[in-house]
């Protein structure tokens, strides 16, 4: 997950939950490391139902204890 602005093509839900990832990207970066976030499953896809989970990959900058 990159400053970059937002895809017109990515849905609005999923656009938000970016959002609201980016704004964790501090946080994330200082305590666990995390270089970037990836959002990807059916909130990408704007296929997610109620019971969907969220898809998330993590990339760090260093081994984790």
């Amino acid at each position: 997950m990159t400053e970059t602005s937002i895809p017109k093509t990515v849905p609005p839900e999923a656009a938000r939950l970016i959002s609201l990832l980016r704004a964790q990207m501090p946080m994330l970066t200082i305590h666990y490391h995390v270089r970037s976030l990836e959002l990807f499953g059916s909130y990408i896809h704007n296929t997610q139902r109620a019971d969907s989970d969220l898809d998330i990959l993590g990339f760090v900058k260093k081994q984790l204890p």
